[in-house]
């Protein structure tokens, strides 16, 4: 797809890129005619990790097309098995809430107590690079 920019009043810009990015990823944009337009360049942003206008986030959130905290986005788990990309799905995705609380709580069984930093290794290893920077933010 290309990308515009539509920053000037008068001029809109056009970059078109001279490959395709994930053939796999083309393939079930074409195959899901459903999708509008607006939906299909929107999934192409989420694919290149260009930042989301809100329509275009609510639009995709809605039809449940995308996951995760902005500005770490990433396709859902169905974009992902269409484009045979559950692997780096996973990876994004990184591991669920109750798996930490587990993991903290055995933490805490077999040492009484724990600092943060210990929780931080913990965990650290476990979840996405994604949700590093969404968790942890600096203090």
């Amino acid at each position: 797809m290309p990308d515009f920019d539509l920053t000037e009043a008068i001029r809109v810009k056009v970059r078109i890129i001279g490959k395709v990015i994930d053939e796999k990823y083309t393939r079930m944009l074409i195959a899901r005619p459903e999708l509008d337009p607006f939906d299909v360049m929107a999934l192409d942003k989420v694919q290149k990790k260009k930042p989301l206008t809100e329509d275009e986030y609510k639009s995709l959130k809605g039809k449940e097309l995308i996951e995760g905290r902005r500005p770490n986005l990433f396709v859902s788990a169905e974009v992902a098995l269409a484009t045979d990309s559950v692997l780096d799905y996973l990876d994004k995705r990184g591991i669920d809430k109750a798996y930490c609380k587990k993991m903290v709580a055995e933490l805490l069984e077999r040492k009484s107590e724990a600092k943060r930093d210990d929780i931080d290794g913990l965990l650290r290893k476990k979840l996405s690079t994604d949700a590093i920077q969404i968790a942890w933010p600096s203090q």
